[in-house]
C-alpha cells in the first residue's frame, strides 16, 4: 500500500513530518535522502517515536525504548 504524504523535495534531510495512516499517527523522516516511515506509537507504552539517525533505529520519546523496524 502506498500513501502520498509529501513531495520528496519538500522534506529536507534530518526533518520529520507527522501524518495519519489507517486513522493512526505516523511519522516520516528524511534520513540523508532515505525516507523512513513508522507508526508514531510505541508498541510498549504508546508514546511518540523519533528516528535516531546515529543508531539507525526508532526510539520512544517517553521511555527511550528502541526498535530496529
Amino acid at each position: 500500500m502506498a500513501q502520498l504524504v509529501t513531495r520528496a523535495d519538500r522534506l529536507r534531510p534530518g526533518v520529520s513530518l507527522e501524518f495519519r495512516v489507517f486513522g493512526g499517527p505516523a511519522i516520516l523522516v528524511n534520513d540523508r535522502g532515505t525516507f523512513r516511515a513508522h507508526l508514531n506509537i510505541c508498541p510498549h507504552r504508546g508514546g511518540p517515536m523519533a528516528f535516531d539517525r546515529e543508531r539507525n533505529l526508532w526510539r520512544c520519546q517517553w521511555h527511550n525504548s528502541a526498535c530496529l523496524c
